[in-house]
């Protein structure tokens, strides 16, 4: 495990953070409107939206809290048993010789567009299920449990809309941004933006929402002042802008490049984007890329899908975000709910699911046939985890690369057509094979979490998952190994030292036994030696033990940096690990820890406490995650 101290250098520009719709650097607005709309070429206009947007210290803050909340979201998805219903406002601006009637229902056609590309029924999904989806083993189209309906009841007053009125208005607002349609997602739609679209990345729902140009909104011929432009006259830039108001990024990443990502687990890695219609197979960073993503940046007709890890993700930033929309639609959207399937036609659930042939890393899978469908979605995981999904036209899959001795559940529907989804079979359980003991009845396999290895001394595993049920029966991780090499490590008394802080494993109270590694962590280390031997000394008293004697590690992993602007300091910090936990330390010339803070974000962009920071102008940072560290001794000054 190895720890980093991370260089910083201020600069006067801080908003580097969040999602950026241009590659290039432009110096100004009006270089980005000139270079942005290159025929050919899709463009948005998030990063500079959000530079303005975070300029605000009150909205940064609150954006702040809004991804904090959005990453301590569970991946696990549940069932999609009623769908969340979003209400939608759509406000035509500068707009002449409007056509009301066709812009109402222009609106209502966008709306439907979004339904269907957000549950997986657009007519083009066969060009990914019948297609592209053979590049992506394991990967599958999401499908969101969410409705968009445009709203017919309970208008705002001011905008002389009656109930069953859909909620258009024409030539009546202003800006990207109208407090009166708070409750709703808003989409702006006006001439010559100078992009495609832009959003900010997470709304509000307090009258905030996605500003289209009046040359991407909807399909067909479009109205007077409002007609879609090929290649984007499909109706998929609401699309794409409306995945960032529900907080997700490109594909690429923020900024590109095979070190950044989207925070969305099943997208490969993407170094930049694709325009046009790029051949299926294209590949940057030794994956196939998801360039018919929607949150690329290729033609209407060439993106036609989000993974189901990007419609968890928006969901999940529905959930925790978004309830003052959510909690609208009830009276704003009277009699919009999804239709129910046609009459006469059904979709039985898959009967007689079976496991079967279990080893220690595969198992077949069988059921039997269902009339009517047209192909079968089988869902697995380890117990209590996450789902990973098969989707076949056959009745018996088999399952591999599962994890050696552990239980698992598994289920099957059969998909009778875009719209027409059977419930469930039953959930299946059973265990791989595979499974060796302590001497013992545990079920959990005792191997190193880091290493892989089998571990050795019967009586150190016995004695752990004694005392610990988790080990025994669930699995053995990273504390039931701290216990083991305790065990096996014996305990002699630390090395005597000047230090006031006593260096005893935090997991069990038991001292150490190399008092070399001891003295080396607190030398290195201040808070180890003055404040308290906590779980981070422990892990660094673990790297040296192993027998590195220094910390491991690259800046591959981490970035961070340090911005000023005005009198307030920033850290942006960039962790590529998934599920990272990341805590930060600021930590003085001298060694002196000023102060530390957890960190519930794997990117973002914190404030730094100018009272704790008083009489320090130069300092380093060390971000930790996962309990690993990446070094980098600094000294950054602030002024």
């Amino acid at each position: 495990m190895t720890k980093v101290r991370i260089m910083l250098s201020v600069f006067v520009l801080f908003a580097l953070l969040l999602t950026n719709c241009k590659k290039e650097e432009l110096s100004d607005n009006e270089a980005i409107l000139e270079e942005s709309h290159i025929e050919g070429h899709r463009s948005c206009g998030n990063h500079t939206h959000m530079e303005q947007l975070l300029a605000d210290p009150d909205y940064r803050r609150a954006h702040q809290r809004k991804l904090e909340m959005a990453e301590a979201s569970s991946d696990v998805r549940s069932e999609c048993n009623t769908p969340v219903v979003l209400p939608m406002a759509v406000h035509f601006q500068g707009i002449s010789n409007p056509d009301a009637a066709c812009l109402r229902a222009l609106a209502q056609a966008q709306v439907d567009i979004l339904n269907n590309d957000y549950q997986g029924t657009n007519s083009d999904i066969t060009n990914w299920t019948n297609g592209s989806s053979s590049s992506f083993p394991g990967l599958v189209n999401g499908t969101a449990c969410i409705d968009f309906c445009l709203a017919t009841q309970n208008h705002p007053s001011g905008y002389g809309l009656q109930n069953g009125d859909v909620a258009v208005t024409i030539n009546q607002t202003n800006g990207d941004n109208v407090p009166a349609w708070s409750g709703y997602i808003n989409i702006y739609v006006r001439p010559n933006l100078g992009y495609l679209g832009y959003s900010p990345l997470g709304g509000n729902g307090n009258g905030d929402g996605v500003v289209i140009d009046a040359a991407a909104f909807g399909s067909g011929a479009g109205c007077t002042g409002v007609v879609p432009n090929a290649p984007y006259n499909l109706g998929r830039t609401l699309t794409h802008e409306l995945g960032h108001y529900l907080l997700l990024d490109h594909i690429w990443g923020g900024n590109g490049g095979c070190n950044d990502d989207d925070n969305v687990a099943d997208t490969p890695v993407s170094t930049e984007p694709y325009y046009g219609c790029p051949s299926v197979g294209a590949s940057t960073c030794n994956s196939t890329d998801l360039h018919m993503s929607y949150m690329d940046y290729t033609n209407d007709a060439c993106m036609y899908m989000f993974s189901e890890g990007q419609t968890t993700r928006m969901e999940n930033y529905v959930a925790t975000n978004l309830t003052n929309v959510s909690g609208n639609a009830e009276s704003v959207c009277n009699g919009t709910t999804p239709p129910p399937p046609p009459p006469n036609e059904t979709c039985e659930a898959p009967t007689n699911p079976q496991v079967s042939n279990i080893t220690n890393t595969t198992a077949d899978f069988s059921w039997n046939e269902v009339a009517g469908a047209i192909d079968y979605r089988v869902k697995v995981r380890l117990t209590g985890g996450t789902w990973t999904n098969y989707t076949t036209t056959n009745t018996n899959v088999t399952v591999t690369g599962l994890e050696v001795c552990s239980d698992y559940q598994i289920k099957v529907r059969a998909n009778c057509a875009a719209d027409l989804k059977s419930p469930f079979s039953q959930t299946q359980t059973f265990a791989t094979e595979g499974c060796t003991t302590g001497g013992n009845d545990c079920e959990a396999e005792a191997v190193n979490p880091d290493t892989g290895e089998a571990l050795t001394d019967a009586d150190c595993i016995t004695l752990v998952q004694d005392n610990d049920t988790y080990c025994c029966n669930t699995f053995w991780d990273g504390i039931c190994q701290e216990a083991y090499d305790e065990c096996t490590g014996g305990g002699t008394p630390p090395p005597t030292n000047n230090c006031p802080a006593e260096a005893t494993n935090p997991w069990n109270g038991n001292t150490y036994n190399n008092a070399e590694c001891v003295t080396y962590v607190q030398e290195v280390d201040p808070y180890c030696c003055e404040v308290e031997w906590d779980n981070i000394c422990h892990k660094q008293y673990k790297q040296c033990n192993n027998g590195s004697g220094q910390f491991a590690g690259t800046q591959e992993n981490a970035t961070a940096s340090l911005h000023q602007f005005n009198d307030q300091v920033f850290v942006s910090y960039n962790i590529k690990e998934a599920r990272a936990q990341v805590t930060m330390k600021v930590v003085s010339s001298n060694g002196q820890t000023i102060y530390r803070e957890r960190l519930l974000s794997r990117n973002s962009m914190i404030e730094l406490d100018k009272d704790k920071l008083a009489g320090f102008s130069n300092f380093s940072i060390v971000l930790e995650y996962n309990g690993t560290y990446v070094k980098a001794e600094t000294n950054a000054a602030t002024e």
